[in-house]
């Protein structure tokens, strides 16, 4: 029997029905232009009808949800006037800015499936809607797994559950029978709006501002994800095989050599389908190559975005900053507005502070995305167990192609380049260095590999190197040069 996960515990179930949107920045953004639009209809609509604010909001709410009751409508030439023009606002507004109370509904929907799936596979066999990702498998086995009664009453969970609060709300507060309150909440969900059962106290009114933007989202949510069920479904069940010599002419444009990649393969189902356009997908790679600008590519190279592209992005865009000197490496600094910890690492190291980002900041957040909160091997324990000391305090992996995270292209500084700056640091002039630095290209003929460069810095030609001392030690006149740099 498939393992399902169950939310364990009270706390559990409500943490996950929580919303992952920022609702501060809601209620400064969306919520704010929501209630300035309640704001100016309740003054225009007391001006134009003498409604109060409550009638002029709830005929706003009826209005912008397009339930349209017709208890209260206007009946100024003014005010119909101005319900032409307002209502289109409306309607856009309102029903743009409740997205995240449905997420919050579709988290609830997702929790309480979770625990209905659960109570079940105690009782009975679940049958487990799963996607194969064996390529061997034919293709119709492949289907076969695929539950689509499940798919179909997942998606219209989310609906029911507000359908079964409409019924509840119809209920106790509007006092309906048990037909007349699933007759009001159908009408009221579906948009129909008939008018023969509506609010009609103050206490049903402010219900209602609340219930109808939550029906009718829900509703026209779970209707969209119905439809995109189906357009999975063809996609999974049309019979490429039969297309293939059509799929391939499409590409060819009049080229007989013309081949046909999986990539362009994706993307000509995808436009089949009218689930992507060809200036979409334009736009898409324009994104990509901005993206990827960090790297010079040749033309027939195919780009890939990595995390040292990453690393440079932040940067340059202030989300990684110098730590401070003396500072402790793996430390963040908050931003008090956005309220995001921005890393601080030694930007100046010889490889611009990429491997302490990665190393103190990168692979936390790899685990914190996987699906299974780990990285793909122990990397962590790795860089304790299978590394040497390099520069500034960070461990200096050895490369392992088949792991997640690759290190740099970095090899540790020679013993004689530590040696002597260490030596010159202290200024012990009987410390001599008889062995002159070894150059890049004296390290790859002595077996280091030649896609590998060197930790020790070349000179600025602004750099003064001399024998200030007469006692054999190189010193630079560069500030912050040498073991300076390094400590």
């Amino acid at each position: 029997m498939p393992k399902i996960p169950v939310v364990t515990g009270v706390n559990g179930l409500v943490a996950s029905c929580l919303p992952k949107q920022d609702m501060g920045k809601w209620f400064r953004q969306e919520g704010a232009m929501v209630l300035a639009y309640f704001v100016l209809g309740s003054f225009a609509y007391n001006y134009f009808e003498g409604w109060n604010a409550l009638d002029s909001s709830y005929f706003m709410m009826v209005t912008a949800t397009t339930v349209g009751y017709g208890d209260l409508c206007p009946m100024t030439e003014a005010g119909r006037l101005f319900t032409c023009a307002y209502s289109l606002i409306g309607i856009t507004l309102v029903l743009a800015a409740v997205a995240p109370f449905v997420e919050w509904i579709l988290r609830a929907r997702q929790a309480v499936e979770r625990l209905v799936l659960a109570t079940m596979a105690c009782f009975v066999a679940v049958s487990p809607d799963v996607e194969l990702v064996d390529f061997s498998v034919d293709i119709k086995r492949t289907n076969m797994h695929a539950n689509y009664p499940l798919r179909y009453l997942r998606a219209m969970l989310g609906p029911i559950m507000v359908l079964i609060v409409g019924i509840l709300i119809a209920l106790f507060i509007l006092n309906l029978s048990w037909v007349d309150a699933m007759y009001y909440a159908v009408v009221t969900m579906t948009t129909v709006g008939y008018g023969d059962l509506y609010p009609t106290s103050n206490v049903e009114k402010i219900v209602a501002l609340v219930y109808l933007p939550l029906a009718v989202t829900a509703l026209a949510d779970a209707l969209k994800e119905v439809n995109n069920i189906a357009v999975r479904r063809a996609i999974r069940e049309t019979d490429y095989l039969a297309q293939v010599d059509i799929l391939l002419l499409d590409e060819a444009r009049g080229d007989p050599d013309e081949t046909l990649t999986e990539a362009e393969f994706l993307i000509s189902v995808l436009k089949s389908h009218d689930l992507v356009d060809e200036p979409t997908l334009t736009a898409i790679r324009h994104q990509f190559h901005n993206l990827t600008r960090h790297k010079q590519w040749k033309e027939a190279e195919g780009r890939i975005l990595d995390s040292q592209m990453v690393f440079a992005e932040l940067v340059e865009h202030g989300r990684v900053r110098q730590r401070p000197r003396g500072g402790i490496a793996g430390q963040a600094d908050s931003n008090p507005m956005s309220h995001v910890e921005i890393p601080l690492v030694n930007l100046k190291a010889i490889d611009g502070g990429y491997r302490e980002w990665r190393q103190y900041f990168w692979l936390t957040q790899v685990a914190e995305y996987s699906p299974t909160g780990e990285l793909k091997e122990p990397e962590l324990q790795k860089l304790e167990a299978n590394s040497l000391p390099g520069e500034d305090g960070i461990a200096e992996e050895h490369v392992n192609e088949n792991a997640v995270v690759r290190p740099p292209a970095c090899k540790p500084p020679s013993a004689t380049y530590l040696a002597a700056n260490v030596a010159a640091f202290c200024g012990d002039s009987r410390r001599r260095i008889g062995e002159p630095r070894q150059t890049q290209a004296q390290n790859r003929s002595n077996g280091h590999p030649s896609h590998f460069r060197t930790c020790e810095p070349s000179a600025p030609a602004s750099a003064q190197r001399t024998d200030e001392g007469g006692d054999g030690l190189v010193r630079s006149s560069t500030p912050g040069s040498g073991a300076q740099r390094l400590l």
